[in-house]
């Protein structure tokens, strides 16, 4: 009962940091006397790397634990096989649920482009590129995978409402807040919604949380590759 609690109270501060990190360190940037609208696109870059290497931080030492003890397992009983399995089903999870959007928003009328998150993914890119595919394909990943797979499946012991609640909170963190009429924010959420189910169904597959970052830092590294 006292680890469950533990458990419940990680992640609560770690949701509370994912979502307010930005606020967090804009307050501690104005109190040294930093304002952020004098910021260029090059100095954002600066601050997404610096909220993600805080919050890659915090999700080392809550669960360093069993970071620790899966990357050991992970080195023992490496399956190739198995992973590169994984990440096809990923991949076709991915290419599916993108070929279903843009179904779905042909019948309804919607001109889907590039969602507002990827927006701001290309235009942080554009001017800082390197920094950009550090943060995105190493800090992200593990950051993302620490709190929205790791941090939930310790308290959701059930794996059909472990992947449901990961992935509709995963995906639709992405989309949300919007100003998008909320039809087409929702075409949008489908393709993370299912990435997110797909990663949170191989964590239960492999039971170990490294198979999932590496599958999430590939994909988000050859997102990079194609977009720089």
């Amino acid at each position: 009962m006292k680890q469950k609690i533990l458990n419940i109270l990680k992640i609560i501060l770690l949701l509370i940091l994912f979502f307010n990190i930005g606020s967090i360190v804009n307050y501690l940037l104005g109190f040294i006397g930093l304002n952020k609208t004098s910021f260029n696109y090059n100095d954002a870059v600066y601050l997404e790397a610096l909220c993600e290497c805080l919050l890659f931080i915090a999700v080392i030492i809550l669960y360093r634990k069993t970071l620790n003890g899966d990357f050991t397992n992970l080195r023992k009983n490496f399956n190739i096989s198995e992973f590169l399995k994984f990440l096809c089903i990923f991949l076709v999870v991915k290419i599916v649920s993108s070929l279903v959007t843009g179904l779905i928003s042909i019948i309804i009328g919607i001109d889907l482009t590039v969602s507002e998150n990827q927006n701001i993914i290309n235009v942080l890119s554009a001017s800082s590129p390197i920094l950009m595919l550090i943060t995105s394909a190493f800090l992200a990943p593990l950051v993302e995978e620490g709190i929205f797979r790791l941090g939930f499946r310790q308290i959701i012991k059930n794996q059909y409402v472990f992947i449901l609640i990961s992935s509709l909170v995963f995906g639709l963190m992405h989309i949300f807040p919007t100003e998008l009429p909320l039809a087409e924010a929702l075409t949008y959420g489908i393709v993370y919604v299912s990435i997110g189910a797909a990663l949170s169904w191989t964590y239960v597959k492999s039971n170990n949380i490294w198979y999932v970052i590496l599958i999430h830092a590939i994909n988000n590294f050859l997102s990079m590759l194609v977009l720089l």
